[in-house]
């Protein structure tokens, strides 16, 4: 890259509405390539890597904005915990549980987010081998779900938490 290039790029990471730009479009394209990896049935270490990194950059880039809400966060947690999951783990992928719920919770989201929030925190209990607490939280997100009035948005959630009522039957 040449000198000048470099200095043109500098100036303009100056401006405000610059970063802003940037800050937009890292955080939905690390977000939905995110979505490629979670997507692979049986993924190499490397691309757990690459998810997880993934997942952190757009959670990073979305603290950026200035049009970033408790709705952004959640879905942001609630995309570092479910990686976390996947890639086994348990610690980190309780962390952003934890901070999914919190978020969603203080941020009096609706049933939709509410509803995941409760799913990764049953997925990270059903990681720890721990079929009580992760029924409760299955249960909190079909209390979530009941409410859920989009029929997309209600699909996604009931299918995810199908899913995850198999691993947790497995368990029991």
């Amino acid at each position: 890259m040449s000198e000048s290039m470099i200095e043109r790029t500098r100036a303009l990471l100056k401006e405000e509405e610059a970063r802003q730009l940037i800050h937009k479009y890292y955080s939905a394209e690390c977000f939905n390539s995110c979505w490629g990896l979670i997507d692979i049935d049986s993924r190499s270490a490397g691309q757990n890597e690459d998810m997880i990194l993934l997942a952190s950059a757009s959670l990073w880039h979305w603290k950026q904005r200035d049009d970033c809400q408790p709705m952004n966060l959640s879905v942001a947690y609630w995309q570092m915990g479910r990686v976390n999951c996947l890639a086994g783990n348990v610690a980190m992928a309780e962390y952003w549980a934890d901070r999914c719920v919190s978020t969603s919770e203080e941020g009096d989201l609706p049933p939709f987010y509410l509803g995941y929030a409760y799913e990764v925190m049953a997925n990270v209990n059903i990681l720890k081998a721990e079929p009580t607490v992760a029924g409760k939280y299955m249960k909190l997100a079909r209390e979530q779900l009941a409410m859920v009035t989009d029929e997309e948005s209600r699909g996604f959630l009931e299918a995810d938490l199908e899913a995850l009522q198999k691993k947790l039957d497995e368990q029991q």
